[in-house]
């Protein structure tokens, strides 16, 4: 994806950076208050803006508190309205790591025909290897939707975006496919 300047130039990294430099030059008192606090932000705007716009500031700290009030009455907040593919794809691995973690059992749906001795038990070995496979399935569907969290990122090369779309229907399929056994 390109992006275009108002004098029809297309912006680059360089660009921007460019653009930050003269930024600096023009306003060094809040380059330097920026600098100050670099690895803080407020509500996603660089520090001076305190300054600059305090009724924002004063926005972003109520928004902050409502969204907070939301998560622990509702368990989100609506900021996941804005984007439930990305907020999806941000925590469904993280979600099927912690099942990977505490799986007790594995699904019925992984066995197959023969795996049940005649006295209807199945052995500790072939538990263990559906549980394997199970495994896999599940690092497929974790894999597939951080590659859609990546794919969002527009500024990868055509091959990296094909190779990132693959992984993503191929774990979205099995999401799909084995959607009923994710439970413990």
């Amino acid at each position: 994806m390109k992006i275009i300047d108002i004098d029809g130039t297309e912006l680059t990294s360089t660009s921007f950076d460019e653009y930050h430099k003269i930024w600096e030059n023009e306003h060094p008192f809040f380059a330097w208050f920026d600098d100050l606090f670099e690895a803080h932000t407020f509500g996603h705007y660089a520090p001076h803006v305190i300054f600059t716009n305090p009724f924002r500031a004063l926005s972003q700290l109520t928004d902050q508190i409502r969204w907070a009030w939301q998560r622990l009455f509702r368990g989100w907040d609506d900021r996941v309205l804005w984007g439930i593919d990305y907020y999806l794809a941000k925590m469904l691995p993280i979600w099927i790591t912690m099942l990977k973690q505490d799986l007790y059992g594995v699904p019925s749906q992984i066995f197959r025909d023969g795996d049940t001795e005649p006295n209807g038990h199945t052995s500790d070995e072939i538990i263990d290897i559906r549980k394997k496979e199970y495994y896999v399935i599940l690092d497929k569907i974790i894999t597939g939707f951080e590659a859609y969290e990546k794919m969002m990122d527009y500024g990868n090369p055509k091959e990296v975006q094909e190779k990132l779309q693959s992984d993503f229907d191929i774990g979205f399929k099995l999401f799909k496919d084995w959607f009923s056994t994710l439970s413990d």
